[in-house]
């Protein structure tokens, strides 16, 4: 009877060994780094994803200078390798990553070592954390234009975007979801984002940003949090800025 109980209890054991197994085939590898917890969904390289852990590591240590804050854990994220994100997930077709709470990266491996993929992570690394200052509490312009400005490009892709656009996007209307406004004026509104912050960092300083988002992570308004931040109310700060961004493009007589 014992010896029955140990083969039934060895077969059970396989089988949820072998259950696991399978879910480990189909999920991938877990792979954790000081800040990051890395799942990667479809085919799998190991050596690939340390590669990549250790250049999230570097970018996360510029944008953590920059914002002077720090993950309280570790970062969730997920790679897709067969470069295509999952059918339920809501992401325009240009993206490379996405931030919902995890990180989400759609790359093959054989794109991994192009220079956009760094971009990618330095720019969903920052509204991981702006997302971890302020618990969610943060206008979308904010936060998009702190992560494209991490991205370190070396091109004025927002000027030119500007210059051409009739009209701009008042900042106020900027706090929900890029996700559905038009083609054109995404671009515009991400363009507006990264200047916004540009000039917010270019007039106040490196401080301001940091006492921005330590109050918006207190829950207070944005209205009420920018005042503190910079000293000027949040209408003042956008009709100056409007007139900083447009002040250049003039035309004499």
């Amino acid at each position: 009877m014992a010896m029955r109980q140990c083969l039934i209890l060895l077969t059970i054991l396989l089988g949820l060994t072998a259950s696991a197994g399978a879910d480990q085939s189909r999920q991938g590898r877990s792979y954790d780094s000081r800040h990051f917890t890395m799942q990667v969904e479809g085919p799998d390289d190991p050596a690939l994803a340390w590669a990549l852990l250790e250049r999230l590591e570097s970018a996360s240590c510029d944008v953590e200078r920059r914002l002077g804050a720090f993950p309280g854990s570790r970062v969730p994220v997920t790679l897709y390798t067969d470069g295509i994100f999952p059918a339920q997930a809501f992401v325009p077709t240009w993206a490379q990553g996405l931030f919902d709470g995890h990180i989400r990266l759609a790359v093959v491996w054989a794109e991994l070592r192009e220079d956009s993929v760094d971009r990618t992570l330095r720019h969903e690394y920052t509204h991981a954390l702006v997302h971890a200052r302020t618990g969610g509490n943060v206008p979308t312009w904010l936060s998009e234009g702190l992560a494209v400005l991490s991205e370190n490009r070396a091109t004025d892709e927002s000027g030119e975007v500007m210059r051409n656009a009739w009209h701009l996007i008042p900042l106020s209307e900027l706090h929900g979801s890029f996700l559905t406004l038009s083609a054109r004026q995404v671009s515009l509104a991400y363009a507006e984002s990264e200047a916004a912050v540009r000039y917010l960092l270019a007039r106040h300083g490196d401080a301001a940003v940091r006492t921005l988002l330590r109050r918006l992570g207190e829950g207070r308004a944005f209205e009420s949090a920018i005042e503190d931040a910079t000293g000027s109310a949040y209408a003042a700060f956008q009709s100056v800025w409007a007139r900083h961004v447009r002040a250049p493009h003039k035309t004499d007589g």
